[in-house]
């Protein structure tokens, strides 16, 4: 299984930068990873990335979510998460699982046959069940 991931700090470089050295490797290894039929998990900046190549637009957050925790619908049930983040994707891709904000339209995260992402950064100690949502979106992969 693939994951992709970043720091708790500030990106290497912003999302939306396709022309970073980083941004254009990391949207290649996800790009490969998806075509490979290999599970993968993003979170944070991989997800923006799948965001990004799924078709979903990357928005500039007018304040950062750096070490906030926020209660948000994962999937259904309400979930105390912590985010890191000054990016995050918006919009809607027909025939994916998507866990959004009904009043921003954030994507919190995504499910789809293959692939699983969160914008959250579950293995945070802000997040309060991240090992159950950790464990329920591998399982789902695999």
């Amino acid at each position: 299984m693939a994951t992709t991931s970043s720091s708790p700090a500030p990106a290497p470089a912003t999302p939306r930068e396709h022309s970073s050295p980083k941004i254009a490797a990391l949207r290649g290894i996800v790009r490969d990873v998806l075509e490979s039929g290999t599970p993968l998990l993003a979170i944070c900046l991989g997800h923006q990335v799948l965001s990004s190549l799924l078709g979903f637009s990357l928005i500039r957050k007018p304040q950062p979510y750096q070490g906030m925790q926020r209660s948000i619908d994962f999937f259904g049930r309400q979930e105390r998460v912590g985010f890191y983040s000054t990016f995050v994707a918006v919009g809607d891709v027909p025939g994916l699982s998507i866990s959004s904000d009904p009043d921003t339209g954030e994507v919190h995260a995504l499910r789809a046959p293959g692939f699983a992402s969160t914008q959250f950064h579950p293995e945070s100690v802000l997040t309060e069940h991240g090992i159950d949502i950790l464990a329920e979106l591998l399982t789902g992969l695999l």
